[in-house]
């Protein structure tokens, strides 16, 4: 409000211009701050209006189809594309697979209402025993597209859910730099936060040869995780992950039908399955395999 209060006071003189947003109950907010005069409002549905004075009206739920008019002197201004009061009419979603070392994604809600330019925040959120914490926020976080994360054991037995906040395109936000989605917090239901059902996160499946009671203990081999579709990042063509417990070297091969290409991955802990940004495969279908120290760990076919 305090910003808004200087915007006001700032402004040079100009035409009257009106902005939109939405409240937190997704009813609507309008506002023409650049006027140095009084400002009045009228809402009309038709032959039915409703007037304010102010610069800044938050007339409660509103009718779509209403066409807001601010008038400031001799001039006049309208905007009309109220759809009504925002709402979920679907829950979203987890995509991917809740198994540690499996790779999960948000899929957003179905909304209805608003202005028609608002944005989805998601979050994939995992909980256990009342606390909570953000796992991915691709709309907060730097270099985050799509929201996949690889689940690691750390969260084995939690539970996961996706948290989905409608927001203005307007929303002002802390100039700051989030590389951790652990920093952003997680989301409480409410008008404007769709929370999905949870999803328990299960220990890896893995079946082992019998060994000697005198044999030295397993180390558990890297865990590769295919996406159900490939997608182009700024680091290259992404088509999954995969979770090396002790340094391995990974061998990713991808077939366009036309051109194959082949790439040496090496590292410990979690390393995205990526083509170099020289590779360009066609459009289509891509054929992946992945060797994990030399065996074959997975492939698959994957859209692209």
């Amino acid at each position: 409000m305090c910003a808004l209060a200087f915007a006001l006071l700032a402004a040079p003189a100009q035409a009257l211009e009106i902005f939109t947003e939405a409240d937190a109950n997704g009813d609507p907010i309008v506002y023409a701050p650049g006027s140095h005069e009084p400002v009045s409002w009228q809402a009309c549905l038709g032959s039915d209006c409703r007037s304010f004075q102010g610069a800044i009206w938050h007339p409660g739920e509103t009718a779509a189809g209403t066409v807001f008019t601010a008038y400031a002197g001799a001039e006049g201004a309208s905007v009309s594309g109220w759809r009504g009061r925002i709402a979920a009419a679907s829950a979203p979603a987890l995509g991917g697979s809740a198994v540690v070392g499996g790779t999960v994604w948000p899929v957003a809600a179905g909304w209805t209402g608003g202005w028609g330019g608002e944005l989805d925040d998601l979050r994939v959120e995992a909980c256990k025993a009342g606390t909570c914490r953000t796992l991915s926020a691709p709309d907060w976080v730097s270099g985050e597209r799509d929201g996949a994360v690889v689940l690691g054991p750390d969260v084995a037995g939690w539970s996961l859910h996706v948290a989905d906040r409608r927001r203005s395109r307007l929303e002002v936000r802390p100039q700051i730099f989030i590389s951790d989605p652990g920093e952003v917090p997680p989301l409480n239901p409410g008008p404007l936060v769709a929370v999905s059902p949870s999803t328990d996160v299960a220990a890896p499946t893995v079946s082992a040869p019998d060994v000697k009671p005198a044999a030295p203990p397993l180390t558990p081999g890297p865990l590769v995780a295919l996406r159900k579709r490939a997608s182009r990042t700024r680091s290259g063509v992404v088509v999954g992950s995969a979770a090396c417990a002790q340094r391995c070297t990974l061998r990713l091969t991808v077939s366009d039908g036309r051109h194959r290409f082949t790439r040496t991955l090496s590292g410990r802990g979690v390393i995205a399955l990526t083509l170099a940004r020289s590779a360009k495969p066609r459009r289509g279908t891509l054929r992946v395999k992945v060797s994990a120290n030399g065996r074959a760990a997975a492939s698959a076919r994957l859209p692209f």
